[in-house]
């Protein structure tokens, strides 16, 4: 069985938590019950009162890595907005661990195989290499030589998730590149992933990284 790798999570209640045998560094980071029970409630009503965290082992969640990460470093390099920044990424990832570590829900992270089919695989390289254009499912079959409803099946099946939740993964994925590594204005970084209103890309960008793509930024600078 392979070992512990970089951006895996190992979420679970605080007795008991696990230290991954085989793993060279790993941080082990406490979360206050009331705030996990206080954004429960925010979420999801009633139901919220009964939250608690699943136990798991070595599971792909890079936005939890990532959300750690950053957290670690405004600790490490406290300034004046250190304890603001700390506190919004702190509820980032409650809600990521509630969206994907707990018993409230039954989603899972994104984790996809190495090695899709050759026609998924292409249809993959058109999303990466046309994200800024706007693609459609009819499109996005074709090039897999699929019907619609044949490729929606396939794709799924192949990598975990829909088409559509695909693309917009990698046109995240590509925007968080480019707000650390660029100063080009949010609008324009929106346009040129393929979010024709910047709207849609700011409630996107913060259901998958709990961040507006401002705050991303800002804290990836820092």
């Amino acid at each position: 069985m392979d070992g512990p790798r970089p951006g895996d999570s190992h979420p679970g209640p605080a007795a008991g938590a696990p230290h991954p045998e085989g793993a060279d560094r790993c941080g082990l980071l406490h979360l206050v019950p009331e705030l996990l029970h206080d954004v429960a409630e925010e979420l999801y009503g009633q139901a919220g009162r009964a939250v608690a965290l699943v136990h798991r082992l070595a599971v792909p969640d890079h936005t939890t890595d990532r959300l750690v990460r950053l957290l670690l470093a405004e600790a490490e390099t406290p300034g004046p907005t250190s304890l603001l920044m700390m506190q919004t990424l702190g509820r980032a990832l409650v809600i990521q661990l509630l969206r994907f570590h707990s018993n409230l829900t039954t989603e899972q992270p994104d984790s996809a195989p190495s090695h899709p089919a050759p026609r998924i695989q292409r249809v993959i390289e058109q999303m990466r290499s046309c994200m800024e254009d706007d693609l459609s499912l009819s499109q996005l079959a074709a090039t897999g030589g699929l019907s619609p409803s044949q490729f929606v099946r396939a794709f799924r099946d192949a990598m975990g998730v829909p088409p559509h939740r695909y693309l917009r993964g990698l046109r995240i994925e590509k925007a968080q590149a480019l707000l650390e590594q660029t100063d080009r204005p949010v609008i324009e970084i929106a346009l040129s992933c393929g979010f024709g209103q910047p709207s849609h890309f700011a409630t996107s960008f913060r259901e998958t990284t709990g961040l507006s793509p401002r705050a991303w930024r800002q804290a990836r600078r820092s």
